[in-house]
């Protein structure tokens, strides 16, 4: 699933003043002011194509901007209703002439919202078009595909007077807040509008459509977007809604036709929607295991493609598959952009293989249907996002869209988005078509390569014979969907590399019992649908027979071990490691892949399986609900699974609109009980007579032990009094099985190839003679974490672990708890009005079961407690800190994290500081140091902080003058100490120098540094001679990085910018792998190479050689005298090595980080 890491709602905290009112509130709330202090008034509308989660987004912006104190309106057919307005007068009167409409200090409806759930808009409110809706009227929306709120294409609205007809019906209402969800032609004529506003008054008020008063009190219109499209094709998010809902529609179709081809080995071809975008194509043939795919950005590369597809498909029946699955997006095209249509491709099938072949055109079925969780839970993370971007706004910043980075929220400049959206089509029309893949999000191209590599049948990707493995494939812990669909991506890359891949049948257990077998290409054909395990599973871990395992890898000659599975996988990995020290045959690459529905192994966000879980808990809620709103008055709990992790009952609460959630990690109060009886019994009392909806309570199943899921049913049954009553029902191993999500099935796909490529990378280097990384560590998880994807090593993973409760120490889904109270009308922020707010929001009353556990009351510490704070305190203040005191650490670190507001992803910070000072600041922080042990010898140091630690040791929450970025958020920062010299490995990495970094001679090195550098020859002469003489070797002509390394070979990243160094090391991070799958770029190398050349760094315009080697001295030593002045003792070489490529200046961070004090 996805994180709200952005949300800015829970990270930011709300002003003192906003106590917006609630559903259990007083009635008496401060409402949101816009800038002539009145309530701000914010507005929805849907616009262009619909798509399922339109309606989630259109509930949370409401009950968001309620909750914020604004009053809400929605806008009915999108654009062309704004322009329309309201030309009938309202037909039903305000809340204040309808005081049985305000019970319990809100307004729960103005009667309408109904009216749009049910198809009478329509009639009853024909000629009104913009309506006000109150915290009941998007009352089931969530669940409900489409836009109840209507969609039109505008014609007018393209025109200047359209647009202004527009402007003045926004004036009339006193809307100055909008938020648009739609395609890209939708937000264009959003900013659009937004930019002309000023244009607009001064012409409404010259032709008195408007009065002086309206002028001055709507002089900015404030616009924010949010993505509505099946085809995922906005640039700047990996993700927009609808989109997810339209794979599944997709899916459950070809799922079904599946069958019947496969029943009457028939061919078919499946037209799917992507005018410009092959997202739902590519993501359909890689969660279906189709056997061709035509997409728009990148066609066939030879012009005869029927002959190419005929050559796959021909070997793919040859192997002995009975189906032909051929799936073909809208907009595809041959290399020279003649449109390719699925009847061709029929007819291709039929006359060239004999094949009988069917066309099926999935059409508009993929826009309908209800939400799937994902776009539920999007949506509603998007929309809340929305409201906060929305009301925070200022004239002077770009109107933002609100996106999504692998699970992060994020924010971007809507027209840049909107602009490389586009730039999509013009590199197509051009046929750039590799361009046209790399604006898409990485997991387009990640499955764009996986999928070639798993239907291919020929020789393009194996490897030399030396580099093959035999790579074990094994399943742990509980059955997951979406481990079979991994099993069959992993079988199938190894088999197209020359790989052979091994089953281990049963676990670690089927292992040492030798249930293991190779796995033919055709055999995992159709795991890709199936959930469960097919290798089978099982909890045994391999400590119970850790000698008997090492010898059945041994046997069995295992060169790589994949291993699938949750909990029990990674304390497998941890395991295996440790064994190493005894048994050789564990010395090998070890990956893990988290799979399971708990989604509880630490550090990652997401594990294969929880999504496929969530989705079956929200399609049995939206069952249950379905019963409970029949009843009208009763309330359901539903027990989850989830063992000691609350991840699948708090995002479940939150796809489903639930109204109470309790989880292990908060547990269940007796007076939390009481609360929350209190809160359902005002809920009831706030319905509208006759017109109650049935409740969900969603709890955990070792939420606690006394208070199971029958005893809080029947408290609630007990308490309701005459106003509800209570039901449980228990989920139990439903939630394990059924058929695979498409997510789970992409992510698996995705994911595992990554992994068997980390089992490549270091069993190559193994052969290569390299030796343990403590950086890159060959035994690894494979974790989502924030905007990217990683490797974690297995004691990283330990470390951060909970063993007692089987989870994560830190669980980032903990703000959606209060998200699901906001939802559900839990949170009341009018009970301390003045108190600063945690997490952005309140809860009801402190101590709330459903709410985020409070902190606990501080124990008086003990003696010896006491005695370690002292102990700690003595050695910082002996320890003492370099001429950078903290503050300035902090602003400079603000400054580097300000680059990129929205998208920090993970940052890399070399410092100039002294090791007590290192210590000092993070060995007391629980911060994970790679190496444990080191000191003023040490080659690099590197401190890996998570963002409590990052906030707590360096403040970074907050930037000065009051702006607040996502820099909070980030993932992960990397600080990187140099206790004495860098390392000359830059050039090697650029492959300017051999990668491995020997036998370095002469001419090799003159080359180089001439490239990278722009040294000259003679200069070069002098340096390559130095290493030569301290090579390890007498009499020796070539040399290695580390004789290099003691001659200082210089540092070619102090000739950019700040910000090209940032631009440069992100764009490296996110394209190295697409860009040459050779070059693998990971913690070490960003840590040593520190920047990359090809992306940002160029050589100087001038040559450095012996001749301008004098000029240079003199302006460092007119710059930096007293530096200049020692170094000059010397001899010239040498002051022009100490002075530009060695010393750091004392006191300064390098030159890299922005630092003005920097006299390099």
């Amino acid at each position: 699933m996805l994180a709200p890491t952005s949300f800015t709602a829970f990270e930011k905290g709300l002003p003192a003043s906003t106590n917006p009112p609630s559903p259990s509130g007083s009635g008496s709330s401060t409402p949101y002011l816009n800038n002539v202090g009145k309530p701000s008034r914010l507005a929805i509308l849907t616009s262009g194509g619909d798509c399922s989660g339109m309606n989630a987004a259109v509930r949370a912006v409401v009950k968001m901007g309620i909750a914020r104190g604004c009053e809400v309106y929605v806008v009915r057919e999108g654009w062309e209703g704004l322009v329309r307005g309201n030309t009938a007068p309202e037909t039903t009167a305000t809340p204040k002439a309808t005081p049985e409409r305000r019970r319990g200090g809100f307004v729960p409806t103005y009667g309408e919202g109904e009216l749009l759930k049910e198809g009478e808009g329509e009639q009853t409110l024909k000629d009104r078009y913009i309506i006000r809706v109150g915290w009941d009227d998007v009352r089931g929306f969530a669940s409900v595909g489409g836009t109840l709120i209507g969609t039109a294409r505008c014609a007018a609205f393209r025109e200047t007077e359209g647009r202004r007809k527009a402007a003045l019906n926004l004036v009339k209402h006193g809307i100055d807040a909008l938020v648009v969800c739609g395609g890209d032609g939708s937000l264009t004529g959003a900013d659009r509008l937004r930019a002309e506003w000023p244009d607009h008054l001064d012409a409404l008020v010259k032709s008195g459509d408007i009065t002086p008063e309206q002028f001055l009190s709507n002089k900015h219109l404030n616009i924010v977007g949010l993505v509505g499209s099946i085809d995922n094709d906005m640039a700047g998010t990996d993700m927009t809604i609808g989109a997810t809902s339209a794979l599944h529609r997709i899916c459950e179709a070809v799922d079904s036709i599946s069958s019947t081809a496969s029943s009457h080995s028939r061919a078919f071809v499946i037209e799917v929607m992507g005018r410009n975008c092959g997202w739902l194509a590519l993501m359909a043939a890689i969660s279906t295991g189709a056997d061709y795919v035509f997409i728009p950005e990148r066609p066939p590369t030879a012009e005869d493609w029927q002959s190419s597809m005929c050559a796959v498909l021909g070997r793919h029946r040859k192997e002995g598959k009975r189906k032909t699955i051929v799936i073909v997006a809208e907009g595809a095209q041959d290399c020279n952009l003649k449109p390719i249509t699925a009847n061709e491709i029929k007819d291709v099938l039929t006359e060239r293989l004999g094949l009988d072949t069917r066309v099926t055109t999935l059409g508009h079925t993929q826009r309908g249907g209800a939400p799937a969780a994902y776009d539920r839970i999007l949506a509603t993370l998007q929309g809340a996002e929305a409201v906060e971007a929305v009301l925070t706004a200022t004239p002077d910043k770009p109107s933002p869209v609100i996106g999504i980075r692998e699970n992060k929220i994020t924010s971007e400049p809507l027209m840049e988005a909107v602009q490389q959206t586009q730039e999509v089509a013009k590199m197509i029309a051009a046929k750039d078509f590799n361009a046209a893949v790399g604006l898409r999000d990485p997991e387009f191209a990640d499955c764009l390569h996986a999928f070639r590599a798993t239907t291919r049948l020929n020789d393009t990707y194996v490897v030399p014979p030396q580099n093959r493995m035999r790579i074990g494939i094994i399943h742990t812990g509980a059955p997951a969907g979406g481990m079979n669909a991994a099993t069959r991506t992993a079988v199938r890359y190894c088999l197209c590399h020359g790989h052979t891949p091994v089953a281990i049948y049963n676990g670690f257990v089927g292992l040492l019992e030798g249930n293991v077998a190779e796995l033919s290409w055709l055999r995992v054909d159709q795991w890709t649908t199936r959930g469960g395990s097919e290798l089978g599973t099982n909890r045994t871990l391999p400590d119970t027979d850790l000698e008997g395992v090492a010898a059945k890898l041994a046997e069995y000659k295992i060169d790589g071990l994949f291993i699938v599975g949750g909990f029990e996988a990674m304390v497998s990995l941890d395991h295996l490691e440790k064994g190493r020290a005894a048994y050789k045959a564990l010395r090998i690459p070890l990956v893990h892949l988290p799979a399971t529905i708990s989604n509880n192994v630490p550090i990652t966000e997401w594990s294969i399986g929880s999504d496929t879980s969530i989705n079956v808990l929200v399609e049995a809620c939206d069952a249950i609900k379905q019963s409970a709103s029949a009843s009208r008055n009763r309330v359901f709990v539903v027990e989850t699974q989830g063992a000691g992790c609350g991840y699948i009952a708090v995002l479940g609460a939150l796809a489903t609109g639930a109204n109470l959630v309790y989880t292990p990690e908060i547990g269940i109060t007796l007076k939390g009980l009481q609360q929350d009886v209190e809160f359902l019994k005002k809920r009831y009392q706030q319905d509208v007579p006759g017109k109650s909806e049935g409740r969900l309570v969603i709890r955990s199943e070792h939420a606690s032990k006394t208070y199971t899921t029958q005893v809080v049913t029947d408290i609630l049954a007990e308490e309701g009094d005459h106003l509800f009553d209570s039901r449980s029902v228990s989920l139990g191993h439903t939630l394990q099985g059924g058929i695979p999500s498409p997510r789970d099935r992409t992510r698996a796909v995705r994911l595992a190839v990554k992994c068997i490529d980390f089992l490549e990378k270091h069993f190559n280097r193994g052969l290569e003679g390299y030796e343990l990384d403590p950086i890159d560590p060959d035994v690894a998880t494979i974790v989502i974490e924030g905007p990217g994807i990683r490797f974690a090593g297995v004691k990283e993973m330990v470390h951060q672990a909970d063993f007692k409760n089987r989870r994560g120490k830190t669980a980032w889904w903990a703000p959606m708890v209060d998200m699901v109270a906001l939802m559900s009308g839990r949170v009341d922020l009018n009970a301390k009005p003045n108190a600063a707010v945690a997490a952005g929001t309140r809860p009801l009353e402190a101590g709330s079961s459903s709410s985020v556990a409070a902190e606990p009351p501080k124990k008086k510490p003990t003696v010896a407690q006491r005695r370690r704070e002292a102990e700690k305190a003595a050695a910082a203040e002996a320890a003492g800190l370099c001429s950078l005191d903290h503050e300035q650490f902090g602003d400079a670190i603000k400054d580097c994290l300000a680059l990129e507001k929205y998208e920090v992803q993970r940052m890399c910070i070399p410092m100039a500081m002294d090791v007590k000072c290192f210590r000092n600041l993070f060995g007391d922080n629980g911060v994970l140091i790679s190496p444990a042990v080191y000191d003023d010898s040490s080659e690099v140091v590197v401190a890996r902080l998570n963002n409590a630690q990052a906030g707590t040791i360096w403040g970074v929450s907050k930037i000065k003058n009051g702006n607040r970025y996502s820099s909070v958020h980030l993932a992960s920062m990397v600080v990187i100490l140099w206790p004495k010299k860098r390392r000359a490995e830059a050039l090697a990495n650029h492959a300017l120098l051999p990668r491995d970094g020997r036998n370095i001679t002469l001419p090799i090195l003159t080359t180089a540094l001439k490239q990278g550098l722009n040294v000259g020859a003679d200069f070069t002469k002098v340096i390559g001679t130095l290493a030569i003489k301290g090579a390890k070797e007498p009499g020796a002509t070539s040399f290695d990085l580390d004789d290099l390394a003691k001659v200082a070979v210089p540092n070619h990243e102090k000739t950019i910018s700040l910000g090209a160094a940032a631009a440069g090391r992100w764009a490296r991070v996110k394209a190295s792998n697409q860009s040459n799958p050779n070059f693998h770029y990971n913690l070490k190398e960003l840590s040593l190479e520190r920047l990359p050349y090809i992306e940002g760094w160029r050589p100087s315009h001038a040559e450095t050689n012996l001749l301008t080697l004098p000029p240079m001295i003199f302006r460092i030593k007119a710059a930096n005298p007293p530096e200049a002045s020692e170094a000059e003792e010397g001899g010239l070489v040498e002051t022009v090595m100490d002075l530009l490529f060695k010393k750091e200046v004392p006191g300064t961070l390098p030159c890299w980080h922005g630092s003005e004090g920097c006299k390099a």
